[in-house]
């Protein structure tokens, strides 16, 4: 018999396979036939040809004119096979049973997954994963199915929910993932889906559950979501079993409170599609600001002229004769930086705050047994019960350098945050499990749980491993893929320990990312949504200086750059201090393309910012201050446009022209967070306009300034060069990309 493809085929009443009901527990072997039942057992030929066997449950007798909820159970890994039944075994009886008592009538559809197959292709035991381009064959096969059942069926289309467990919670997450505008609700339970990607199912309800005692399905998969969907405020409630393994599903398909729930939800009336959306922190930190910050490199490598340490540095070189937190910090904000990154450990492993996880910190050096005058006096004025007082601390202890920059940051009135390196040259742990869980995340705890205040910013790069002291070792260590969890538990820990918190990474879960290089050049149509993060630099360097549109993930350029050609001081970059001239056209490249700047400050050996750089910063700062300091309304010559989009739903201009008279003065693809644009010659135009070509369907709105300056001064800040080239750092990353792989 020919059998027409995407047709749906009522097979047979089945025997049940009565020696494996045997093997099942009681209440499983009753829920397989009781269910069994009530359905139907069917099967659908999908378009390509290949068949899914499936169960069917409906309404005894169907109203014309009204329409059903539908629910759509996937199974998990156990069920799998081709007898049309097992796949009852869990969850879809009580799901049944609760419609029944409650005459709730509707539809549902239990599909089985033949063996060898998964609803999504992925290894359950990984930490964290990243959705396939493409659905499994199995789970194409579902969606084919669900849509033919809700548009030949009298389904009401505002209540399609979907729920899974095990194997099946991993099939949920994918298909609201992938299909978000069908379903009014999703439960999964004990699965995990692709954190990267929960900005697309934001607006949809879903309640998750697992067992903290998961065995075979972690149970940070399910935690990731959760704090991936409230990082981008989605509707997410979260049920935690304490001392449940991997069979939560009993309990939660059993509780008809929480079915009560599920059929509550109805799919509300589409909106168009937004792109992504900062993250709630992120949103804070771009409306706040700061737009222009500095991170601080000062340690042992300042006094062996050293970019990396090895991590055998004698601690005892770090003794500066006139060390100043106050001065170093107040020329920043006289260069208008408005937060500092202090480098807490670089990849040394030196720490620069008395850290507890190794003896190799600033507890071992002559700066920590020194005093100053200045915190002597300042100290006299602050109570000894303060436990975070400065006298306690400083008195008692000794000198911390991390603890000094972060008061004088908040004298200041400037942003405080942090960096550690994870590479760690000098541990002798560094590439095991008790590295990253008894010495990294404990450090990230030591500077994040408050001592320090409150954190604006962390900072993470893509230090991954290479030669070192390693204790002694003296050898080359490469680690794997994943090895510092940052998506599955760090990022997530120092969000909990720090709610405000950004986080600079390449990471599709971090707030800002990587441009590709360290010379602040940002392309002049950069986006602020970047694609996945794969791990490959190769890979991320296609895309990591222009953004993508329609990307995944809002993930703006924070775009960093050293003061001098290096990051740490060196006596022989004496006369590379880049120009205030130079700073502000960087400034224009980076904040002028919606970007952070980040500018590298470094401390000398006396512990004190030289005068070339407090010079440079403040010439900076007055040069930047003075393009914006007279705004001009239309009719007025003007030579300064800013322009600003309203990403309330992401980034939404992909091409745009700035109109003046009717003429077409400057041409662009994308506006998002702001957009600087200079002109060589002043416009006198009576009416000025923002057109926008093309846009992604949810345009909300852009806004522009004009300003008059100096025409010289814009001369100076286009024209101007720089004999510094990219730092070693980056030429270190590009000659051994395979390390990043």
């Amino acid at each position: 018999m020919k059998i027409r493809l995407g047709t749906i085929i009522v097979a047979a009443a089945l025997a049940l396979d009565e020696s494996a009901l045997a093997e099942l527990p009681p209440q499983a072997n009753s829920s397989v036939t009781n269910a069994a039942a009530v359905t139907e057992a069917k099967t659908f030929v999908g378009n390509a040809g290949e068949s899914l066997n499936y169960r069917f449950y409906a309404p005894e007798k169907i109203e014309t004119g009204r329409r059903y909820p539908l629910v759509l159970f996937l199974h998990g890994a156990g069920e799998r096979g081709d007898d049309n039944a097992m796949q009852l075994t869990w969850g879809a009886w009580p799901i049944i049973s609760y419609m029944k008592s409650k005459g709730i009538d509707g539809y549902l559809i239990a599909p089985q997954c033949p063996k060898g197959k998964q609803w999504v292709d992925t290894p359950w035991g990984l930490r964290a994963h990243k959705m396939p381009e493409s659905p499994s064959a199995a789970m194409s096969l579902v969606v084919e199915l669900l849509e033919k059942t809700i548009k030949d069926m009298p389904v009401d289309a505002s209540r399609v929910y979907v729920t899974g467990l095990s194997m099946g919670g991993y099939g949920t997450w994918d298909i609201v993932q992938r299909r978000p505008e069908l379903f009014a609700a999703a439960m999964p339970v004990c699965g995990g889906g692709d954190s990267s990607l929960a900005w697309k199912i934001r607006d949809v309800p879903i309640w998750t559950f697992h067992g903290d005692k998961d065995d075979a399905v972690p149970v940070v998969r399910s935690r990731q979501m959760v704090s991936a969907l409230w990082q981008c405020d989605g509707k997410i409630r979260y049920r935690e079993y304490p001392g449940v393994g991997h069979g939560c599903w009993i309990p939660t398909y059993n509780d008809h409170t929480v079915l009560d729930w599920l059929f509550a939800q109805k799919l509300q009336t589409p909106v168009k599609a937004s792109r992504p959306v900062p993250r709630p922190a992120l949103a804070a930190r771009l409306a706040e600001g700061p737009e222009i910050i500095g991170i601080v490199h000062w340690g042992l490598n300042t006094y062996t002229d050293r970019e990396w340490g090895f991590g055998d540095e004698d601690p005892a070189m770090l003794n500066p004769k006139k060390f100043d937190a106050d001065q170093i910090v107040g020329a920043c904000k006289a260069g208008g930086i408005g937060g500092l990154v202090v480098v807490a450990k670089h990849h040394d492993g030196f720490c620069l705050w008395p850290t507890k996880t190794t003896e190799h910190n600033i507890t071992k050096t002559p700066f920590w047994k020194s005093w100053s005058p200045k915190l002597e006096l300042e100290n006299e004025k602050i109570p000894l019960s303060n436990s975070n007082s400065k006298l306690e601390l400083k008195r008692e202890t000794g000198r911390d350098y991390v603890k000094e920059m972060e008061q004088a940051c908040r004298r200041a009135g400037l942003k405080f945050g942090v960096y550690c390196s994870p590479w760690d040259r000098n541990n002798a742990h560094y590439g095991t499990e008790k590295y990253v869980t008894d010495v990294f995340q404990q450090q990230l705890r030591e500077l994040l749980s408050g001592d320090y205040g409150e954190i604006f910013e962390m900072w993470f790069d893509g230090a991954n491993g290479g030669d070192g002291y390693y204790g002694g070792a003296r050898e080359k260590r490469k680690i794997p893929d994943g090895y510092y969890r940052y998506d599955t538990e760090t990022f997530a820990m120092v969000r909990k320990l720090q709610p405000k918190v950004c986080i600079f990474n390449e990471m599709d879960e971090a707030d800002f990312r990587f441009c590709g290089n360290e010379q602040g050049l940002v392309d002049p149509d950069s986006r602020s949504t970047g694609g996945h993060y794969d791990g490959i630099w190769a890979n991320y360097s296609k895309w990591a200086n222009t953004g993508i549109i329609g990307g995944t993930t809002f993930h703006p350029i924070e775009s960093d750059f050293p003061l001098r050609k290096g990051w740490f001081y060196h006596e022989s970059e004496r006369g590379t201090t880049r120009s205030a001239a130079y700073l502000t056209k960087l400034y224009l490249s980076s904040v002028g393309n919606a970007s952070t700047m980040n500018i590298g400050i470094a401390p000398n050996k006396d512990g004190l910012l030289d005068a070339d750089d407090v010079k440079a910063l403040a010439g900076f700062r007055t040069l930047k201050d003075a393009l914006f300091a007279h705004e001009v309304k239309q009719g007025e010559s003007f030579n300064v446009v800013v322009m600003r989009e309203d990403i309330s739903k992401g980034e939404q201009v992909d091409e745009w022209e700035f109109i003046a008279d009717g003429k077409a003065i400057l041409r662009g693809k994308s506006i998002g967070l702001k957009r600087i644009r200079l002109l060589e010659t002043p416009c006198a135009a009576k009416s000025c306009k923002v057109n926008v070509l093309k846009d992604g369907g949810a345009l909300q709105g852009v806004s522009f300034k004009l300003y008059r300056a100096d025409p010289e001064l814009v001369r100076l800040v286009l024209s101007s060069t720089t004999e510094s080239g990219e730092t070693d750092t980056a030429k270190w990353m590009t000659a051994t990309s395979d390390i990043w792989q």
